[in-house]
Formats: structure tokens, C-alpha cells, sequence
């Protein structure tokens, strides 16, 4: 049936069952032809089999015995039709008037892509005093939070449970999530070399109990629009190995991966959570070996960090002389001709560049040069001064914008009044 016969349908329907009790009342009649009969109601207006009784006995009112009394039977018979007739009326004026079930989700095609040309920027990770910090920084509310959580408790970490629900209350715009089930893995029982059991694991059911919990904890926040990774930088030596104490690509199993990213996805929509996308979200180089496929992915998603914009980490130099990463840019190309909205579901500028004004926009502007050039959907940013929260300092530094009046600038001038980006 085509969606607009359905509607009409869907609408259609309640009027006529009204209509039918309407005429089942007015043509039944006793075996002396007299009084009219009904059959007594049964749920979602359908009719039991049990004996009828009469139209006096149905509309009787045992609070007022004496109220028919001085009433002839036509009379009672003609008030009792007025009364029903109006009585589904209104029932059928009621069900047609009333708003239609939300559709339901389903996997492969995304819900929340923004207009063409278009890009959320997002704002991560985690903290709420930091994502506060932009806004206020730079006189712009971002269209989103980013936040991460994981299969072994089935819950968001704490700092972004606290940011959740605060956003949620005052806001209705992306919640992109990085839930991951690799980071904790060794403190659950795996070895490092065991990512493709782990994800079998999770396929057949392991961690079922703690889905169920998560996907219940979502539905506390219907306002919001989801984008899930269903576990973040995906790699074939993290996810596929089968080795005993070496990476080795020839016991690499492909199919584990898409079997959890499946199981997970499926359990979540079965579960009722429909203000959802799913994100694939590959290491560059790595998208095309454990893509879940166009079936069931609704977002593809990379991490763009400073070796990734050929940018010096450390001591730690990539693609020296270039402004992409070749493996970045084949695999961008790759997931161009998949027809999914894309993202940078990752982002930051890491140090020695972090520290220097110049290279701090340089690295801006070749990351927006990405969204721009590759005409991505959404881009998280995370606006963070990492080692205040543990981070190795060597590696991760101070990446809010706010901070370095120099970024803050470009920022201003090339991002903050630019028609592409969405804010909240």
C-alpha cells in the first residue's frame, strides 16, 4: 500500500468501525422484530460471540432506576440512537484528528542529515564547563555535545551523563556518541589480541543485558537527535585479529565486526529508541575492510587529528609537504560513493601546533578545508585543554579555540558567520 493510501486508510478506519456499531445498532432487532439489539463490545472495536442483550438493558443506569419510568419505548428507542450516533461521531471526528504514530526507524537510511551544503558543528568531549567555554568564547551556541559510553556497563561515563542530561533539558540538537567496548577490554577479560572474539561476543548476545540498560537509558531523551559510533576508530588489528600474542593480518575475521555493529544496532531500534542515526567510524586506511554495509550503516565517520592534516605530533611527522593524508583522502573518496552523509566525528589540534598560534590555524583551516572539499554533514571539534584531564601533554594539549586569541580570530572571520555551519 502507498504511503498516502495508508494515511487515508489509517484515517478511514476508526470512522468506519464507528459507523458499523452505528448500523449494527440501528438493524439488529429481538426475534419479535421490537426492540433493537447489540452484542456487547469487544476490545478494538471488534464483537464477541456472546448472546445480545437489548438496547434498554445496554444504556440502563442503575444510578437513576426510576429515570425511564414515565418514558414510552419509542421514545427511549429514538433518544438512545440521538445518543449513540453522537457517540460515534465524536469517537470518529477523535481518531481521525489524531496525530500518527512516529515511524519507525530504520537501518541504512539516515534521519538527521542536515540540509545539502550544509554541516552540525558539534562541540566535545565530555565536559560541559568546556563545551560552556566555547559557546561563551566565541558567542556561538554549537549544534550538539559529544559524549562516549561502553558495552560493559551499558552507561555513559559520568561527566557525560551530567552533560547529557543538562543539555537535553534546554536543548534539541545532536548528541553525537562514541560507544566502545575496545578501551576497557583488557580490564574485562581480553587480551589485546583478541578483538575479533570480542566482537563475536558481543554478536551472539554476551553483553545483552547491558544493551537493553543503554538503549533504556536513551529513551529518557526523546528531544535530542542521536548520531551512535557504534565503537570509534574502527581498525582490522583491533577488531579482526585472531592471533595469540601478534597482530597477523592472516588470521584477520572480517565478518566479527559487522556482526556486532549489526547485533547492537538492531537490539537498540528493537528496543524502541527511534531518535537515532549509526555511524561507522574507521581509521583512515582501514574503512572498506570492516564496513558493516549501506544495508545498515547511516553515517560514515573519521577522526581528523594533526597527522591526518600532515602536521607534526610530537616529534611524529606524516605526509610532509601535503595538506591530507593519502589514506584519508582515498578513504573519504571511498565513502563518497557509499551515498551516506558524512563526518569528522573527531577532531583536535594537538601540540607542538597547539602551542603555536600560526600552526594552531593552520591546522583550523585545513580541517574545514575537509568539510568543505568532501561536503561532510557534521563535524565534532573537541574543544579541550586535555592534560587537565590526564591526557599525556607531549600528545595532547590545549585545543579550545577561546584560548588563543589568534585561532579565535580565524575562527570568527572564516567559521562563526559562514551559512554552511549549523549552530544551536
Amino acid at each position: 500500500m502507498s504511503p498516502s493510501m495508508r494515511s487515508l486508510s489509517d484515517h478511514l478506519c476508526p470512522v468506519t468501525c464507528c459507523f458499523s456499531l452505528f448500523v449494527a445498532y440501528c438493524c439488529s432487532s429481538d426475534q419479535n422484530g421490537s426492540t433493537p439489539q447489540l452484542k456487547r463490545p469487544y476490545v478494538g472495536w471488534h464483537f464477541s460471540n456472546s448472546s445480545p442483550i437489548s438496547a434498554e438493558q445496554y444504556f440502563s443506569e442503575p444510578h437513576t432506576p426510576h429515570s425511564r419510568q414515565h418514558t414510552s419505548a419509542s421514545q427511549l428507542q429514538k433518544m438512545q440512537l440521538r445518543s449513540l450516533f453522537a457517540s460515534t461521531a465524536l469517537l470518529a471526528v477523535g481518531f481521525a484528528n489524531a496525530a500518527p504514530a512516529a515511524a519507525a526507524k530504520s537501518l541504512g537510511q539516515a534521519a538527521f542529515t542536515p540540509s545539502a551544503s550544509q554541516t552540525y558543528l558539534v562541540v566535545g568531549q565530555n565536559y560541559e564547563n568546556e563545551w560552556n567555554g566555547f559557546a561563551s568564547g566565541t558567542g556561538k551556541t554549537p549544534a550538539g555535545i559529544s559524549v562516549y559510553g561502553d558495552v560493559y556497563t551499558g552507561a555513559l561515563n559520568s561527566d557525560s551523563q551530567t552533560m547529557l542530561a543538562d543539555y537535553a533539558s534546554k536543548h534539541s540538537g545532536v548528541v553525537e556518541i562514541g560507544f566502545s567496548w575496545k578501551d576497557a577490554a583488557t580490564a574485562n577479560g581480553y587480551t589485546v589480541y583478541q578483538g575479533a572474539q570480542l566482537n563475536n561476543d558481543i554478536a551472539s548476545g554476551k553483553f545483552d543485558t547491558q544493551l537493553h540498560k543503554f538503549a533504556a537509558y536513551l529513551k529518557q531523551y526523546p528531544n535530542v537527535k542521536y548520531l551512535m559510533r557504534v565503537e570509534y576508530e574502527v581498525s582490522r588489528n583491533i577488531f579482526a585479529n585472531t592471533a595469540v600474542n601478534t597482530f597477523d593480518p592472516n588470521t584477520f575475521d572480517l565478518t566479527a565486526y559487522p556482526k556486532a555493529y549489526n547485533h547492537v544496532t538492531s537490539l537498540i531500534l528493537g528496543d524502541g529508541v527511534s531518535n537515532i542515526d549509526f555511524v561507522y567510524h574507521a581509521v583512515r586506511g582501514e574503512a572498506h575492510y570492516l564496513y558493516p554495509g549501506s544495508n545498515v550503516v547511516d553515517w560514515i565517520g573519521f577522526s581528523v587529528f594533526n597527522n591526518d592534516v600532515c602536521l607534526v605530533v610530537g616529534t611524529t611527522s606524516n605526509c610532509v609537504g601535503d595538506t591530507i593524508d593519502p589514506n584519508l583522502k582515498n578513504d573519504l573518496e571511498w565513502a563518497q560513493g557509499q551515498n551516506k552523509p558524512l563526518m569528522i566525528a573527531e577532531s583536535a589540534v594537538q601540540p607542538p601546533p597547539s602551542a603555536n598560534p600560526d600552526d594552531f590555524v593552520t591546522y583550523l583551516t585545513r580541517l574545514f578545508d575537509i568539510v568543505s572539499t568532501y561536503g561532510l554533514s557534521s563535524i565534532s571539534y573537541i574543544n579541550s585543554n586535555w592534560p587537565t584531564h590526564g591526557w599525556d601533554q607531549s600528545v595532547w594539549g590545549d585545543s579550545r579555540i577561546e584560548a588563543s586569541p589568534t585561532a579565535l580570530s580565524w575562527f570568527n572571520s572564516n567559521i562563526a558567520n559562514n551559512a554552511r555551519y549549523l549552530w544551536g
